[in-house]
């Protein structure tokens, strides 16, 4: 009797080390799949992300944007990243046509940085411009004006 119950124990010893094993292999190829599906997700929406988004860097200057003129397609997301280089007076950026999908007004301190993001929705040629006054200027009337043209996709 007690040699069955060893051979008994050992098969069946056996047998769990064969569906440990059995089960390890498969734990193992369900990580690799997954993992390999969440790399492949992230590089390609990544990057048909980065390839969409119309990124257009726009230094706030004194009393000045650079670029002045600013082209992007219709219905591409685009993002503005400003740059004040300048040492004591603030500015910002200013475009308010709802109707085109472009309105921000985003205040950029001096020396710092921002960011404004939009989807133009209708193609036309819009004003950006600086609407900070103090008391000596008005920046507008001081320049600090730009234009936003959104064409067709190419």
């Amino acid at each position: 009797m007690d040699f069955i119950k060893i051979m008994k124990s050992e098969s069946h010893q056996a047998m769990l080390l064969t569906i440990n094993k059995f089960s390890g292999e498969i734990f193992m190829k369900i990580i690799t799949a997954l993992f390999s599906i969440i790399l492949f997700t992230v590089f390609f929406t990544s990057s048909s992300i980065a390839e969409e988004t119309q990124t257009i860097e726009v230094i706030l200057d004194s009393y000045k944007f650079v670029p002045e003129k600013i082209v992007v397609e219709v219905n591409k997301p685009v993002e503005l990243k400003l740059k004040s280089v300048t040492s004591i007076i603030p500015h910002n950026i200013t475009i308010d046509d709802p109707e085109s999908g472009i309105f921000f007004n985003e205040d950029v301190g001096s020396g710092d940085k921002g960011v404004v993001s939009f989807t133009p929705t209708k193609t036309g040629t819009y004003e950006f411009y600086c609407d900070k006054k103090n008391i000596f200027a008005n920046h507008k009337k001081k320049g600090m004006v730009g234009t936003l043209e959104v064409v067709e996709k190419k």
